[in-house]
């Protein structure tokens, strides 16, 4: 099964999650502080490579009402481009209430203020990943 690296792209940051090769432990690594779009996209695509990523899930934020705004356009630039830079074949996941799930989760272990702003990105990632592997498996027949 490919190892797939995801990603929860916002304003400021990117956060960053992989799983392993059998697709059953995913893993929070960490958030990339964004400084400017060719940066960013050669880091996202270094930890690809660093990971052997065969798959990049990015995470696109919907409304209310199911449309696209501009945080799914910025998801969207970001994921073309590291597709377009890495080769590898992105696959947009909805990322419905991730970032509410990553705090709560962080909470859960004790995390609060400038602990849990540093990790939130990358947990969110986290969930996202989990989030794409549940939806394959039930797919699968």
């Amino acid at each position: 099964m490919p190892i797939h690296l995801a990603l929860d792209v916002g304003k400021e940051t990117i956060g960053l999650a992989v799983c392993d090769a059998e697709e059953e432990v995913v893993t929070a690594l960490y958030t990339l502080t964004r400084l400017a779009r060719k940066r960013d996209v050669f880091e996202v695509v270094q930890e690809a490579l660093r990971r052997r990523a065969e798959v990049i899930v990015v995470g696109l934020a919907r409304r209310k009402s199911g449309d696209e705004g501009e945080s799914a356009a910025r998801a969207r630039r970001i994921g073309d481009m590291v597709e377009h830079a890495s080769g590898l074949p992105v696959i947009y996941q909805d990322e419905h209430l991730s970032t509410f799930e990553a705090e709560s989760r962080l909470l859960a272990r004790g995390f609060v203020g400038e602990a849990m702003r540093q990790r939130v990105d990358a947990e969110a990632a986290k969930v996202i990943l989990e989030d794409y592997l549940d939806h394959k498996r039930r797919a699968a027949p």
